[in-house]
């Protein structure tokens, strides 16, 4: 007689692996353009839960600060590292040269938060 549950990759379906009960651990957020996200994960054990929770917060969070430090000069450097893979030199010298003389001599320290 086979059992009443299936393996698949040594995880019980039944919700319980190593005798350990499944739990669901859901962080909600919002993104960099305030949208509302959601990051669903499974853990096994109450104890691996919480500190898979405590974990994902304090990731989040971080992503979260990273964005709200950003300046117009740090946008500036990372759009050009990007630019410079999809247009010419030419049209690559010539972005960087208008973007330095009318937006970055006046908004290069202005920091970029949404608030």
């Amino acid at each position: 007689m086979k059992p009443p549950w299936k393996y698949i990759r040594n995880i019980l379906l039944n919700g319980k692996k190593d005798g350990k009960q499944q739990y669901r651990v859901r962080i909600n957020y919002t993104d960099s353009y305030g949208k509302p996200k959601q990051v669903d994960r499974i853990a096994y054990g109450s104890a691996e839960a919480k500190t898979l929770e405590t974990k994902l917060i304090i990731e989040y969070k971080e992503k979260k600060s990273i964005t709200q430090n950003k300046t117009v000069q740090n946008l500036f450097d990372e759009y050009m590292a990007n630019k410079k893979h999809e247009v010419r030199e030419t049209t690559l010298d010539k972005s960087d040269r208008i973007l330095r003389r009318y937006v970055i001599k006046y908004l290069d320290k202005t920091n970029i938060n949404k608030t």
